[in-house]
């Protein structure tokens, strides 16, 4: 099975800086994207929400977007900030479906700061498809670093669990595992032990969508990956990923797509045809 990225997934970069001070103390305004700033050097405290964190050299800080954070830093210090919104699954957010904390230590910290420089270089480039192109990819390294970097002792885990985000991110995790299953919103609620009414008002406060329509989601991005295997039926990939049958799958597909899975499945063949082609040309040529 190949690797794609099918997910829908927009991305929008408002800044990206690198910041010296010798004292450093403001309350930024809400704004509509999130503000990573990863501490080179110094000591930084940063609230929000009425909540403090600590963040030392190493780590990343992760401000949400419509909420006011206050930073302090009373020594010297050099941060590197990008200011980025990204949806996935068409509008769900990335930040939150990955369960990326506020403060990150990063593992790699060379890899880190080298991605990001990357990232400002592709940044300053004049508009073209090139500058696009790089950035887009440089986010993604950072971005892979934060996820890979994103790890919690067994004793957060516990603390984590017991707070209603942490305890969706599982319920986004189990949908991904029963797929196949007949789910209902009270099933999902069942396993948080939540009242289906209020588990609702909550995942949509934390993804933006409802439980059902992150399920619907999640469900038609498996079968566009499904229908990339030849070998996998149109029944088979109906009943791996929770449909009643082919019909169903077909309507669902031809309502979110504007054509069958069948054509769909056609197109990737053209696709990969005319790729292959191309591609052999390229070598014959050096």
């Amino acid at each position: 099975m190949s690797v794609t990225v099918q997910d829908t997934m927009r991305m929008s970069i408002f800044r990206v800086e690198q910041v010296r001070y010798e004292s450093r103390q403001f309350v930024s305004d809400p704004q509509g994207c999130y503000t990573i700033s990863y501490v080179c050097e110094g000591q930084v405290e940063t609230t929000c929400s009425g909540v403090t964190h600590i963040a030392g050299s190493g780590d990343v800080m992760i401000h949400p977007p419509h909420v006011p954070f206050e930073v302090r830093a009373r020594q010297p210090g050099e941060h590197l900030f990008v200011n980025l919104a990204l949806k996935v699954l068409d509008e769900v957010d990335f930040v939150r479906l990955a369960s990326l904390k506020r403060i990150i230590p990063i593992r790699d910290r060379q890899a880190y700061q080298a991605a990001f420089f990357r990232l400002q270089q592709a940044w300053l480039l004049p508009d073209s498809m090139l500058r696009e192109t790089r950035t887009f990819a440089a986010a993604l390294e950072l971005l892979a670093a934060l996820i890979e970097s994103n790890t919690d002792s067994d004793e957060e885990r516990v603390v984590l669990h017991r707070h209603a985000e942490g305890r969706l991110a599982g319920i986004v995790e189990a949908m991904g595992e029963r797929l196949h299953e007949k789910l209902t919103v009270q099933d999902l609620a069942n396993l948080v032990h939540w009242h289906p009414a209020y588990f609702q008002r909550k995942f949509r406060l934390a993804y933006g969508v409802s439980p059902m329509e992150m399920l619907h989601k999640m469900r038609m991005r498996q079968v566009v990956r499904l229908l990339e295997d030849p070998d996998y039926t149109l029944d088979r990939i109906a009943a791996d990923c929770g449909y009643y049958d082919a019909a169903h799958l077909n309507k669902a597909f031809r309502l979110q797509h504007r054509m069958t899975p069948g054509e769909y499945r056609k197109s990737l063949r053209f696709t990969k045809n005319s790729f292959d082609f191309t591609w052999r040309g390229n070598l014959d040529r050096t």
